[in-house]
């Protein structure tokens, strides 16, 4: 059954990944077992589609091959190189890494931060060096693997509880009541929830200094790559002693560690402009309208109102190619990740995205639903508004 519909869940690109996506056209000589892209004596012949791209994380619009962020990435690649050839701690840190670091701690409001290459590892090695046997881990069942990765690896026993929505405001009471330490994964809420993209501890208001551990990526919002631990002082020098990413681990690259500075700067309105607050807005704006008129169209629509990533039930995850032939990227999820009648389409709604590109995807989307039965819940009056 996988391999009947493998080529419905991703695609090589060509180009930067930001509003629009250019895709290489790939073919199967054997149903699916692998896949070819044109080309002769190594240059790739085959065809190029462009196409809106709903499928990057792209919140904030930073992925692009132009404008300050790309300026200062080359300036600083011409200052400093492209690499560190030593882990962090084996002089693979450099001012970049030190600055980046205060900068990340400075925007979330914690005393001290520490910066890793990787989001997965950030996670992964993260909880190992805080948590072993003889500890107890309260998880959300939906968590990210590389948080479960890391509670295996910490020896820590495991008690799993389902929920869609953080309500930070209930379960700081709960920690006050029962004196547990609390970490917060911000993967998808830094730069994208909040009135100042500040994350969750933004969106309600909350002191971070209510939060023990706040973790986050650089791949969402930011346009780069990593991930950050932010915490006390006295938790960030522990974890630099025993995080095996950050003592064993390759460093973030030049360009990478300086597309975060700069875009978090924007964010943070360090740069001078509003740019960034124009951002957050129009990333809030597009999210509520592309969800709100998905569900008044009729469609099952998973999550929260107003979240940048919008799941729609899709049961067919076969059917995909055809918002691919209306120019529409996006990813679906499927089994194992999700249950086996419970496949659905993620759209990834950006700041980059104008109205006119919404409506466009709307309409496409709207009448492949109808084509295959997808709207399970009588449409209503279109009431919202952007």
């Amino acid at each position: 059954m996988y391999m009947r519909i493998r080529d419905c869940w991703n695609r090589p690109i060509t180009g930067v990944a930001g509003r629009q996506v250019h895709l290489l056209e790939r073919y199967s000589p054997d149903y699916n077992k692998t896949f070819k892209i044109s080309s002769v004596f190594g240059r790739l012949t085959g065809k190029v589609t462009e196409n809106l791209n709903f499928s990057s994380y792209n919140y904030l619009g930073f992925a692009q091959s132009s404008g300050p962020c790309a300026d200062d990435v080359e300036l600083s690649t011409r200052q400093n190189g492209i690499s560190h050839c030593n882990p962090r701690a084996e002089s693979g840190t450099s001012e970049l890494h030190l600055e980046l670091e205060r900068t990340v701690a400075r925007f979330v409001g914690k005393e001290a931060a520490m910066v890793v290459s990787m989001g997965f590892a950030t996670n992964s090695t993260t909880i190992p060096a805080l948590v072993n046997e003889g500890c107890l881990v309260i998880s959300d069942e939906l968590n990210h693997s590389s948080i479960i990765f890391g509670v295996r690896l910490s020896g820590a026993t495991v008690k799993t509880m389902e929920a869609t929505i953080v309500n930070l405001p209930e379960l700081i009471e709960l920690k006050k009541k029962y004196k547990f330490y609390l970490y917060v994964d911000e993967a998808h809420s830094i730069g994208a929830l909040g009135e100042h993209g500040g994350g969750v501890c933004d969106f309600y208001h909350i002191d971070p200094a209510e939060v023990d551990i706040l973790m986050g990526t650089f791949t969402k919002s930011f346009g780069s790559a990593g991930g950050y631990i932010a915490a006390d002082k006295k938790i960030i020098d522990h974890l630099k002693l025993h995080n095996h990413a950050y003592n064993y681990a390759e460093p973030m690259s030049v360009p990478v560690t300086q597309q975060v500075i700069t875009s978090m700067k924007i964010v943070a309105g360090e740069d001078g402009t509003s740019e960034g607050a124009k951002r957050i807005e129009q990333l809030a704006r597009n999210s509520a309208y592309f969800s709100a008129r998905l569900r008044e169209m009729g469609f099952i629509v998973y999550g929260d109102k107003g979240s940048p990533v919008v799941p729609l039930l899709l049961f067919q995850p076969a059917k995909i190619p055809e918002l691919l032939k209306r120019g529409i990227a996006i990813v679906v999820v499927g089994y194992p990740a999700t249950p086996i009648a419970e496949a659905r389409a993620r759209f990834c709604i950006s700041a980059a995205h104008t109205k006119k590109d919404l409506d466009f995807a709307l309409e496409a989307i709207s009448e492949v639903g109808d084509q295959i039965y997808l709207k399970m819940k009588k449409p209503q009056a279109s009431k919202s508004t952007y």
